[in-house]
């Protein structure tokens, strides 16, 4: 016949007996064994230990989130600061800080795609990265031009409509 289901509930809430059901699997307890000494149902030892494993990975998840958060908003920090310095005049930084602060931020880019998963393409050939970049760059010009297009457009289309457009008349 079937396994009941009895809960002794009198002894210990629900979360108590899932916290102890999940330390006993982890002891290699049997599910037997662990309703025997919970007083419980095998099946509700399943459900209780399913429901504390969930329990356990959530809040892993929701700490290596919010780690995640704090170390990736270091990292830009970190970014903003040396584009800060770069593009102060008063500093007159000579070529080697330039260099270095150019090295910070893609050290710290490189750890926020390694913190996210996003793979960034090793490039050996420095002519291949400067034209990937130029390329880039292009690409955003035109990319902005094309707006300012749009705008231009919008806004003559709009002062067109102004002037087509009779003005009402009031009796």
């Amino acid at each position: 016949m079937g396994a009941t289901t009895t809960t002794n509930t009198n002894t210990a809430t629900r979360s108590e007996m899932a916290a102890a059901a999940w330390t006993l699997a982890l002891a290699r307890v049997s599910y037997r064994s662990i309703a025997k000494e919970l007083q419980c149902s095998r099946i509700l030892v399943s459900t209780l230990i399913k429901e504390e494993q969930e329990r356990i990975f959530s809040e892993r998840r929701a700490d290596m989130d919010g780690e995640r958060a704090t170390a990736i908003g270091t990292y830009e920090a970190v970014i903003r600061q040396c584009w800060d310095a770069l593009a102060n005049p008063k500093l007159g930084l000579h070529a080697n800080n330039r260099v270095g602060y150019l090295n910070r931020i893609i050290d710290a880019q490189r750890e926020i795609d390694h913190i996210t998963g996003i793979k960034h393409v090793e490039v050996d050939d420095t002519t291949k990265a400067i034209d990937a970049f130029r390329q880039g760059a292009e690409m955003y010009r035109e990319m902005a031009q094309e707006r300012k297009k749009k705008k231009a457009a919008a806004v003559a289309h709009e002062d067109d409509a102004a002037v087509i457009r009779p003005e009402p008349t009031r009796i």
